[in-house]
């Protein structure tokens, strides 16, 4: 069975939560990666950055190594020193974290198979759901 470098796979996760699920996983993606942290004896920094470089997910690193480390206390010793994100940035990924409800995968593959049009019927439906549900 193949499996991601360690280093990879927290270029992945980071990217993956931030990116493609905009932080809608709640703890897992910190939690994911703490674990990584932990588990991982020593990692490839500049493996790591490199990757992140590669992969467009330099960003999303330094947001998700930031909120490992800010709430739950895992720093990251010998990570390369990334562009912190504001604090704005990190309070709207927790906010988001674990404010925003959760999409069936099947509304997700929709979402993301439809076009611009579709996407904002779509967010559009779904606000209006939310706001007739509380009241």
């Amino acid at each position: 069975i193949k499996t991601l470098s360690p280093e990879a796979l927290l270029v992945h996760l980071s990217f993956h939560a931030a990116d493609a699920h905009v932080m809608e996983s709640g703890l897992r993606s910190i939690v994911d990666i703490q674990t990584l942290l932990a588990d991982a004896t020593s990692l490839d920094w500049a493996l790591v950055e490199r990757l992140a470089d590669e992969w467009s997910a330099t960003r999303s690193l330094a947001l998700l190594l930031s909120l490992v480390e800010r709430y739950l206390g895992t720093p990251a010793p010998g990570a390369p020193a990334l562009p912190a994100p504001p604090e704005e940035i990190q309070q709207a990924a927790l906010a988001h974290m674990f404010d925003t409800p959760r999409v069936s995968s099947r509304a997700a593959a929709s979402f993301a198979s439809s076009g611009w049009g579709d996407r904002v019927r779509l967010l559009g439906d779904r606000l209006r759901r939310r706001r007739d549900e509380s009241g």
